[in-house]
């Protein structure tokens, strides 16, 4: 530049490992520069207005003019696309996540955002692909109906994706349109999409048949380091536009570019703009202003003038009170970016805030956000007088949080009235940190006290941040029975929470509550357990013994009774248990009798321990019996060294390989029970050539359909760990494009070592408590007070960070020696079918147009009360629907339903129902294939032929088939084009 300028330097790792860098740059329509940010990038930026930190994935916005840096968005793995649109509104795809499209609100946490208290969902219905890049079609070039269509990369199945999208309330929705094109060729990845100057769509493609960085090694020689291509896609039949040198160009000629279609044009403008500087454009911006007659131009205008540092406020002033929507909202975010924003904006916005466009009250509510004042917390609560949706909701979430200060002090001091604002207070006090609004909690609820309904944020607010004399409050009214069941309910969890996680009790006696132990409401009495249990009340150990040894109990009390016992511990509690396994007649209780005992006493309980695994027979019994006691620390080691002196049968044996596997803590363990199985694997581990040979005679000679039904075994417990289309697990990588996007051998190596490479994101970490339980699991989510695990059964595990004992990295939740029960021409099946997901035909899960997730209910005699009403309209709520994966072309087979209703007899009548999600109301066709007795979408009855049409309403509809109790379908699948399914 000249002299006197500043130069930015961007690095990054200098290998073809890309992604720990910087990802995206984007000029915005404001002058400023916008840089995505890797979840594994740490960022500490010195600037002359202090340091900006971020660790993990985020977007900054900069200014190189007076370097100030902000943090716009924090979220996602590898953020490869971000785009602007007309409206200089921020769109941004994940080229490690499955979200689709995002929509980029100013301050929003997104998927992976470190610590986050919330997170926005995408625009984007159903279950997608990872996506790199993301252009819009704005160039007269191709046809009308692709104009503001997104187009991004899936990079893994080798294809370019194209993408509707619509106002839907204050964001937007997509809908999944025919790729733009798509190939065979392994080599094709294309990782970038831009508008060129001609107005065409220019694709980087890498080129490459290898593109793991860390689950194949840098060195295989398959691995390209020398080609990439860029192809050039135009519109049949339509002419492209010769280039221009725009540098070439006068100021006002260059000012016209700025409301061309062409947005290459548009762009490449305001940078020539931008770089001849103020002195030399200035007096030609105001003479191009002056001309505009459409609110585009003075949009444009209002740009290039904050390009400048030089916001005329008349202008602005103009456009904020536009007539188009999206301008008014696109001038309230100028006010919202810049710096200078303060209290001569508050009346505008407040105003802006009752707008009757959703979208422009969002963005007034943000905007708000930037003026530290109780008016201006006043004034964003007032959107709650109009319609909110979820994405206003969480502007009015962040914005209430940035103001939580002077609003609760405002609070606190009466100045802010209570009256008539009572549904803006819950809503504040809900989002605030409970730390926070633990200072007016005491106040408020012995001025308001507490509802019989439970109705606004006090139980909850309480459990999180309340003292002992707030949780006393909480506790008597639950005493004397003052609340609804519901209310009573999360008082439980509130009182139990407090404790468990911060370690604070209410004031006085505790016990008072002990006539609830015995309620005949069931719900009742498992939260007055539970508490028991987490206060470590011993003095009611007698009703939690008669409660766990009671066959009447239901599964879920008998539990939370032998839970309770365990967190309470003692001699008394350890013989009670002793003397409950040894004279119990029904199994299910002597097993969790022992577990609990072995919890306290593991070298106590073992002779029991032996006996019960001994004289338990079904292997769905055998399992979990096998994983509660391998949460026991220490209890694999004593097991090794106790079961070559009494050895299990081979079926218990067996079933206890997959739980002694997982986490890889049991190496002794393992080798005892393949021994007892009569199992034997070969210690010699094949190499990589014979990894390629095995992997090549799986694609000569494999079946993939034989493939899937191996796949879908309860025994290997795929679906429950990975996710195929959305349909599935999240323990382990999603597995919708792996066939498409890794090499044949490095599948048979990931099934045969999956120790060897694991996937970024997918190490286990191990955790031992205070109180002698090991969890082992992919962390979800951590917070000052707790540590959320996904254990290998795809359950989240909360566990006290008061109770840890011992932290450590594991290596995969995938158990080693998966294959070893499989014959060798299953093993090829097995690989066949994961070598072929992603690729076109039966296997390509990458769409959404028919549903892999499904619920099925079976009404039998007892369910006289339900009649068809609940059922056909979907009622997912209802107890008794159950959940069950279609295969990946979306089939439901008569296998899967009998399967997963685990019941010969028949009922009243089976329903089969799933979701989808529409960007419009209006006609959506449909493919139907099976026969059904009746239809019901959103609880209307619909005509369900083999092709039929049916009126959709906006956003997530339910439909639901009834079946033939005599003759299940061989094969039930629906399919639309016109729609997204969801995933259960």
């Amino acid at each position: 530049g000249k002299a006197g300028s500043r130069r930015i330097v961007l690095s990054g790792f200098g290998t073809e490992d890309t992604h720990h860098n910087l990802h995206t740059l984007r000029w915005g329509f404001d002058g400023r520069l916008y840089l995505s940010q890797s979840i594994y990038t740490r960022t500490d930026t010195e600037t002359p207005n202090g340091v900006v930190r971020l660790k993990g994935g985020g977007v900054f916005r900069f200014d190189p003019r007076d370097e100030r840096m902000e943090i716009l968005f924090k979220g996602w793995v590898n953020a490869w696309g971000h785009q602007f649109d007309n409206y200089g509104q921020s769109f941004l795809t994940d080229g490690a996540g499955g979200e689709g499209i995002n929509y980029g609100l100013p301050g929003a946490s997104y998927v992976t955002a470190p610590r986050a208290r919330r997170i926005l969902g995408s625009v984007s219905p159903g279950s997608y692909p990872k996506f790199a890049s993301l252009e819009i079609i704005r160039s007269a070039h191709f046809p009308d109906d692709w104009q503001g269509d997104m187009i991004t990369c899936d990079f893994r199945a080798h294809r370019v994706v194209r993408f509707k999208i619509s106002d839907k309330d204050s964001a937007y929705v997509t809908k999944e349109m025919p790729d733009v094109l798509r190939t065979t060729d392994a080599t094709f990845r294309p990782i970038d999409v831009k508008l060129g100057p001609d107005g065409a769509l220019y694709i980087a493609d890498w080129s490459n048949p290898i593109i793991q960085h860390g689950e194949v090694d840098f060195r295989d020689p398959r691995r390209d380091k020398e080609h990439g291509r860029i192809w050039r896609i135009t519109a049949k039949g339509r002419a492209t536009w010769p280039r221009v040198d725009f540098t070439m160009l006068k100021n006002p000629a260059l000012l016209d570019k700025l409301v061309s279609p062409n947005s290459y044009d548009q762009r490449s403008a305001r940078r020539v703009l931008v770089e001849r500087g103020a002195e030399k454009v200035l007096k030609d911006l105001h003479a191009w202003t002056k001309k505009q007659s459409t609110e585009t131009g003075l949009l444009n205008a209002l740009w290039t003038y904050e390009a400048f540092n030089q916001t005329p406020p008349a202008l602005l002033n103009q456009l904020l009170a536009a007539k188009d929507a999206n301008v008014r909202a696109a001038a309230i975010r100028v006010v919202n970016y810049s710096p200078a924003t303060g209290a001569g904006d508050l009346n505008t916005l407040a105003r802006l805030v009752a707008d009757e466009n959703p979208r422009v009250r969002l963005e007034a509510v943000r905007a708000l956000g930037r003026i530290k004042s109780v008016d201006a917390a006043s004034a964003a609560l007032g959107v709650l007088n109009k319609p909110m949706d979820p994405f206003l909701d969480y502007a009015l979430w962040l914005t209430v949080n940035e103001l939580a200060e002077p609003w609760l002090a405002a609070v606190k001091s009466g100045t802010w009235k209570i009256e008539g604002h009572e549904n803006q207070l819950e809503f504040g006090l809900k989002a605030i940190e409970p730390e926070k609004g633990s200072e007016v909690l005491g106040q408020l609820v012995a001025s308001k006290g507490i509802s019989r309904d439970g109705s606004g944020p006090w139980i909850e607010l309480i459990g999180s941040a309340g003292g002992a004399k707030e949780l006393r409050q909480l506790l008597d009214p639950l005493i004397k029975g003052e609340f609804a069941e519901p209310a009573a309910i999360r008082a439980f969890a509130a009182l139990g929470n407090a404790a468990r996680l911060r370690g604070v009790k209410p004031d006085g006696d505790l016990t008072s509550f002990g006539p609830m132990l015995d309620s005949n409401n069931e719900k009742i009495r498992m939260g007055a357990l539970q508490l028991a249990g987490t206060w470590k009340l011993a003095t009611f150990s007698p009703q939690m013994i008669q409660s766990g040894g009671d066959a009447k109990s239901s599964v879920a009390v008998r539990s939370t009774a032998f839970n309770s016992l365990r967190e309470i511990g003692g001699a008394g509690i350890i013989n009670d248990l002793k003397k409950l396994a040894a004279e119990t007649t029904t199994p299910e209780i002597r097993r969790e009798a022992v577990t609990t005992l072995a919890g306290l006493d593991f070298q106590a309980a073992l002779p029991e321990v032996i006996a019960t695994l001994k004289a338990t027979t079904v292997e769905a019994d055998a399992q979990p019996l096998w994983r509660a006691l391998l949460g026991i620390k220490g209890a694999g080691t004593q097991l090794a060294a106790e079961l070559p002196k009494t050895p299990l049968s081979p079926e218990v044996a067996r079933a206890g390989l997959r739980p002694a596997r997982e986490g890889n803590q049991n190496v002794a363990l393992v080798q005892v029970l393949m021994q007892q199985a009569g199992l034997t694997v070969s210690d010699k581990e094949l190499g990589t050539a014979e990894l390629q040979a095995l992997a090549q005679e799986a694609l000569t000679k494999g079946d993939p359909a034989r493939g899937e039904l191996i796949y879908r075994r309860a025994a290997l417990n795929c679906m429950v760990c990975h996710s195929i289309g959305g349909a599935g697990g999240k323990v382990g990588p999603d597995l919708t494009s792996i066939g498409a996007s890794a090499p044949a051998d490095y599948l048979v190596e990931s099934l045969l070592y999956p120790n060897r490479k694991i996937k970024e994101g997918f190490h286990s970490v191990n955790i031992t408590t205070r109180d002698d339980q090991e969890f082992s699991g992919i962390v979800v989510k951590e917070s000052e007070n707790e540590v959320i695990l996904r254990d290998a059964t795809d359950k989240e595990v909360s566990i006290a960070r008061k109770n840890i004992a011992k932290r450590a990295n594991g290596l995969s939740l995938m158990p080693g020696g998966l294959m070893d029960a499989l014959l060798p021409e299953e093993r090829l099946d097995l690989v066949k079918f994961l070598s072929m997901l992603g690729k076109p035909g039966e296997y390509d899960a990458a769409k959404a147009g028919a549903p892999r997730g499904w619920r099925l209910f079976r009404v039998l005699s007892g369910n006289d009360a339900l009649g068809n009403g609940p059922v056909v309209k979907g009622d997912f709520t209802l107890k008794g629907w159950q959940p069950v994966n279609a295969h990946v072309n979306g089939a439901l087979t008569r296998e899967d339903i009998k399967t997963a209703l685990s019941s010969e007899r028949h009922g009243r009548g089976t329903f089969a129902a799933t979701q989808f999600s529409a960007s419009k109301a209006g006609p959506a066709t449909f493919s139907l294939t099976g026969k059904i007795i009746e239809a019901w979408l959103n609880g209307k009855p619909v005509q369900a032929t083999d092709n039929f049409s049916a009126e959709v309403q906006p956003g997530v509809n339910v439909l639901v088939f009834q079946l033939d109790e005599a003759n299940f379908p061989e094969v039930l699948r629906v399919a639309s084009g016109d729609v997204s399914f969801l995933a259960n």
